[in-house]
């Protein structure tokens, strides 16, 4: 489930999504066609480890800082 969660953000589903403990594997393919469709992609502080690091934020860059905040 937790691979379909950053393309729902991707096709405007939805506007925001975090999640923790994730592997690699299961969000890949959702951050290459979110980050396609314009969608911002990081770690819960706001870096690039999101892959690896089991944290990641993906959302719409007009909410990205407050929804960072309301994550952290």
């Amino acid at each position: 489930m937790g691979r379909r969660r950053p393309r729902l953000c991707a096709c405007g589903r939805c506007d925001a999504f975090y999640h923790t403990g994730l592997s690699p594997w299961d969000v890949a393919a959702g951050v290459l066609i979110a980050r396609q469709a314009g969608a911002r992609i990081t770690d819960y502080a706001g870096g690039d480890d999101y892959l690896f690091g089991r944290q990641i934020i993906a959302c719409t860059p007009n909410i990205y800082e407050d929804f960072k905040q309301k994550v952290r």
